[in-house]
């Protein structure tokens, strides 16, 4: 298993520059380099997310991680998300669980939350092949100003019906800077900070079934002109 890690920078907002370079100290810990991507001329959110994925195709991963600029990290993040990953290799797989089934999870003494839409929150994963696919199908069908990158791979989810695998523990959480979109800070339900003594299962608890008529008046938006997804 190789990982490839980009992570997404806004480099006018100085306050995050102290979390990418935590960021990059803890990957380089787990033998992993991570790439900055830098929204130097203001694109926006996803042409640099775009780029942020992109970078697997150069780096020859066989799993990409995307990650925030405001993410912190779990101590021995790289061991554990290998870990991890060795469990659930084929998935998407989401680090950062903003909603209340990280504590069930936790409580079943499970490693893992299914889902249709949790693609959100400061860090993600796709396996090289699904990274391919997923920029394929938002470059055919969704609009470039359309904000929402994770909303992108949650839509492209619910289309193919591939499931959503959030972990429990989360690996990552907001580090506490002002978000740049105006967004209200949403903590995770289940952090480590030392994820070193992390053990993955396969069990898992299903979190709600969305459906992908159902997701259609959320995304009405975004669809290009004579898109059909």
């Amino acid at each position: 298993m190789k990982l490839s890690v980009a992570i997404m920078h806004a480099p006018w907002a100085r306050e995050r520059a102290s979390v990418v370079a935590r960021t990059l100290e803890e990957l380089r810990r787990g033998g992993v380099e991570g790439v900055v991507v830098r929204d130097v001329g203001r694109e926006g959110v996803w042409p640099t997310a775009r780029r942020a994925w992109s970078v697997c195709v150069l780096a020859g991963s066989t799993h990409h991680v995307v990650v925030q600029d405001d993410a912190w990290l779990s101590l021995d993040f790289v061991k554990a998300l290998k870990g991890a990953l060795q469990v659930r290799p084929d998935s998407p797989v989401v680090l950062a669980n903003v909603r209340k089934t990280g504590v069930k999870a936790r409580e079943a003494g499970v490693s893992w939350i299914r889902t249709d839409d949790g693609a959100c929150g400061v860090a993600q994963v796709l396996p090289r092949d699904k990274v391919t696919q997923f920029l394929r199908w938002t470059d055919l069908n969704v609009r470039q100003d359309w904000l929402h990158d994770d909303g992108r791979l949650m839509l492209w989810g619910l289309r193919h019906e591939v499931k959503i695998w959030v972990t429990a523990p989360s690996l990552a959480r907001e580090a506490g800077v002002k978000s740049l979109l105006g967004h209200r800070s949403n903590p995770v339900s289940y952090f480590v900070e030392d994820a070193s003594q992390v053990e993955w299962n396969d069990r898992f608890i299903e979190d709600r079934h969305v459906t992908w008529e159902g997701s259609q008046n959320w995304a009405r938006k975004a669809w290009l002109p004579g898109a059909t997804p």
